[in-house]
C-alpha cells in the first residue's frame, strides 16, 4: 500500500476511534459533533480516507465542551466576526494565513468568512481545540497523535 494511502487511512482510523470513545456511534451524531450539517460528509470521509486538516480541532473543541458541560451532546456556541477576530489576535494569529495555516485551512476560506461576515458553525470548535491543543499539548504538537491519545482515554462522560 502507497505510504499516502496508509497516513490517510490512519487518521479516519484515529478519527473513528475517537468518535467511538466519545460515545458518536452514528454518521449523524458525527456530523453533530465536528459541525458538519451533513452526515454524508462523514461517510465520504471514511471512504475517501481523505479528511480535512482542522478535523482533529474540531474533535478537541468538542471533547472540550462535551467535559465542560457534562453532556455527551452539549451546546455549541455560536461564533461572531468580532469575537473570531478578539480570540485570533489573543492567540497571536493575526493574519489570514497565519490563522489557516494554525488550523489546516486556506486563507481564502478565512477571507472568505470576514468578506461575508458569517462565521461556519464548525470553526467555534475548531479554535477551541486549537488553544486546547496548544494550552494541554504546546505550538507544534502534532493533533493527530494527541487525537489518538485521547481516543485512548475513557470518555468522562457517560450517557446522558
Amino acid at each position: 500500500m502507497d505510504v499516502a494511502v496508509e497516513a490517510l487511512d490512519a487518521k479516519v482510523s484515529t478519527f473513528m476511534d475517537w468518535c467511538r470513545s466519545r460515545g458518536l456511534e452514528t454518521d449523524a451524531a458525527i456530523a453533530l459533533a465536528v459541525g458538519r450539517k451533513r452526515d454524508v460528509t462523514i461517510r465520504n470521509w471514511r471512504e475517501s480516507g481523505d479528511v480535512p486538516g482542522w478535523l482533529p480541532y474540531a474533535c478537541f473543541g468538542y471533547g472540550l465542551l462535551q467535559e465542560q458541560q457534562m453532556q455527551r451532546y452539549p451546546k455549541i456556541p455560536d461564533w461572531s466576526v468580532a469575537l473570531l477576530t478578539e480570540w485570533r489576535h489573543r492567540m497571536g494569529l493575526g493574519s489570514d494565513k497565519q490563522f489557516g495555516d494554525a488550523i489546516g485551512l486556506s486563507k481564502q476560506a478565512v477571507f472568505k468568512w470576514y468578506a461575508y461576515s458569517s462565521v461556519p458553525q464548525y470553526v467555534s470548535r475548531v479554535c477551541l481545540g486549537y488553544q486546547w491543543l496548544v494550552e494541554t499539548h504546546g505550538a507544534g504538537s502534532d493533533p493527530w497523535k494527541c487525537l489518538a491519545d485521547e481516543a485512548a482515554k475513557p470518555s468522562k462522560i457517560g450517557d446522558r
